[in-house]
């Protein structure tokens, strides 16, 4: 056992948990079970609507792994509508703060940022409760929010959710950011470096390992045995910038051993199918996520993946579909800008390349340049691999965050 001896219970608070499809889901579940094997007690509270909508059909109490899950009544309407989000959020945080208080004292509570501002409801339980809060930032509200285009900065809504944000990151004894570039925006509301750890984010559950890419059972069955598989994997959200593959696409429309594959769901996969229809796209196919079990054979199953991310949420958030395809052993082209922990990881592992967004020519380009090098396409591969084991596996990523946990239960509270 570690943290100096002694037990130490957590509180978990997220609106997802296992089996969720959500990576926050998938991230907090390994981070419960690592902290349950240093010896501690863990309870999550997490809502019993699943991210894509509906539930997640299962119990409202349990214990898996030796984490105690507590499941909320919240509705489950899904993500399409901003409307519909807003009513899941805010039924979720007031029957998570219930079932919080109703629990056992715990000594830390970590809460991710899904919903937005669910750090709140730590600070409430801080105060509370007495107990050292951890915000573990996934993504920046109300930042996201305006980059978005649903606020726009200079309005009193987006002006009084930026002090709600800057109360939050002030009453956390710890703050966890993914990316460095993260860790400068989180200064900008005046938290000093020695509170904010950066830990990177990992592949869920270990489950990603290199597999053969030729004629596996998920090719088969979406018929693109023998083809070159360009794969988008993930959640096709606002934030991910679609018009330069689509485009390149149209130029390699002509190339008939090339496919390009999205795999996942999300706001903007409606558009992307509207758009692939009215440009006549016949390369481009479409299927709904992978449960955590097929994530190898899936991930394993493109020759090359792709990663994008506008321009404007630089250091707001950070894809977490890098770290599966870095798992998976596969190059990837990142369409973003250069100064961010993607580019960042590709460029250093030598796993891939980054194109500028509005460089369809230049995408289409890299493309086609592993299509006439296989031997490149494997080295890249196990570039990846190797980075992916040295600087971000799911041990050395959860190991960092428990010590983060310990030491929030060790100091001192924030006020």
């Amino acid at each position: 056992m570690t943290g100096g001896g002694r037990v130490i219970r957590v509180l978990l608070l997220n609106q997802f948990y296992w089996p969720d499809v959500a990576a926050t889901a998938q991230l907090l579940t390994d981070l419960g079970e690592a902290v349950v094997a240093a010896g501690h007690e863990v309870h999550v509270v997490c809502s019993r609507g699943g991210y894509g909508g509906g539930s997640v059909g299962q119990p409202q109490e349990e214990v898996r792994n030796g984490v105690r899950i507590h499941r909320v009544a919240a509705t489950g309407l899904g993500r399409r509508r901003m409307l519909h989000r807003l009513c899941d959020y805010a039924t979720f945080y007031a029957t998570a703060l219930t079932r919080c208080l109703a629990l056992p004292r715990m000594d830390v509570c970590v809460a991710l940022t899904t919903p937005p501002f669910v750090g709140s409801i730590g600070v409430a339980y801080k105060k509370l409760r007495r107990a050292a809060l951890v915000l573990w930032t996934m993504d920046m509200y109300p930042e996201v929010i305006a980059a978005m285009g649903v606020l726009r900065t200079t309005s009193i809504e987006y002006r009084a959710l930026r002090l709600l944000a800057g109360w939050t990151y002030r009453h956390a004894d710890r703050v966890i950011s993914l990316a460095s570039e993260m860790t400068e925006r989180l200064r900008g509301y005046g938290l000093e470096s020695g509170r904010i750890a950066t830990i990177p984010s990992w592949s869920p559950g270990e489950a990603v390992a290199p597999r053969p890419d030729s004629h596996t059972p998920f090719r088969e069955r979406h018929g693109i045995n023998g083809d070159f598989v360009v794969m988008y994997s993930g959640n096709m959200g606002v934030v991910h910038e679609f018009p330069t593959i689509l485009s390149a696409a149209q130029r390699l429309r002509d190339r008939r051993e090339v496919k390009f594959l999205f795999v996942g769901e999300g706001t903007q996969k409606s558009w992307l199918m509207e758009e692939v229809r009215r440009r006549g796209l016949d390369n481009v196919r479409f299927c709904p996520y992978e449960p955590l079990g097929g994530l190898s054979e899936s991930l394993g199953a493109a020759n090359m993946h792709l990663i994008t991310m506008k321009r404007n949420v630089e250091g707001l958030l950070v894809p977490s579909k890098l770290y599966g395809i870095l798992a998976a052993g596969r190059p990837a082209v990142f369409v973003g800008p250069e100064g961010n922990e993607v580019a960042r990881r590709i460029t250093c592992s030598g796993s891939g390349w980054v194109v500028p967004p509005g460089h369809p020519n230049k995408l289409a380009e890299r493309i086609e340049t592993l299509l006439a090098k296989p031997e490149l396409a494997r080295e890249m591969g196990l570039r990846a691999r190797r980075h992916y084991e040295a600087c971000c596996s799911r041990r050395r990523c959860t190991q960092a965050v428990l010590g983060v946990i310990e030491a929030a239960a060790r100091r001192p509270r924030q006020v």
